[in-house]
């Protein structure tokens, strides 16, 4: 999926980022054993801006990618009447049991507009069903939907989960610092334990 290349170079910005930072501190703990606390102090100052450039490439690096997948999630979802196929009228033609229901939605995932169509008449069946449930003394009828629309991905749904994607890097990096919601020394341990694997595995 091309998409998934955005959440790629999200992942490599965070793991240069994380490289960078991970090779500073031995540098530190280096010169420390070797010339002390004085030295580290001096040398720490020296990377200090390299690590800040640093984090802005891969801040520049996380938003670019988020920019491009949102973009073409939301290209993804534009209606095109021309996408709609004959499989539609099978609803009208009252042939569309969970089952078959289930089989079009995983026929046309890639499909924004006929899966955007499946939901809005899985939607309209589950309402005749919720309906004739309650006009049968079925209280709780309207709580069961045969057909499945949950899991019916539309582009508001990809939009959304890129935001999440770049609130989710935004935070590695303070994890990285140890900064932000990392400031504190318990969550800066956390994040020291956690950190190598949630970015390796970032996007999963």
């Amino acid at each position: 999926m091309k998409m998934s290349k955005y959440v790629d170079d999200m992942r490599r910005a965070l793991q240069t980022y994380r490289d960078m930072k991970n090779k500073a501190e031995e540098v530190y703990a280096s010169i420390k054993d070797a010339y002390g606390e004085e030295a580290m102090r001096r040398e720490m100052e020296r990377w200090e801006s390299r690590l800040s450039s640093a984090r802005k490439t891969a801040e520049a690096a996380i938003r670019e990618a988020y920019s491009e997948g949102h973009y073409l999630a939301e290209q993804w979802g534009r209606p095109n009447g021309s996408d709609l196929t004959d499989d539609i009228k099978l609803f009208d033609a009252g042939l569309v049991t969970p089952a078959v229901f289930d089989q079009l939605k995983a026929r046309y995932r890639d499909n924004a507009t006929m899966s955007a169509a499946l939901k809005a008449q899985g939607e309209k069946l589950n309402a005749a069903a919720a309906k004739e449930a309650s006009d049968n003394g079925d209280h709780f009828g309207g709580m069961r939907m045969p057909y499945n629309t949950r899991d019916i991905e539309t582009a508001e749904d990809k939009m959304k989960y890129w935001d999440g994607l770049k609130k989710q890097a935004m935070d590695a990096l303070d994890m990285i610092d140890g900064t932000g919601a990392y400031s504190d020394p318990w969550a800066q341990a956390l994040g020291k334990h956690l950190g190598a694997e949630a970015i390796d595995k970032f996007g999963e």
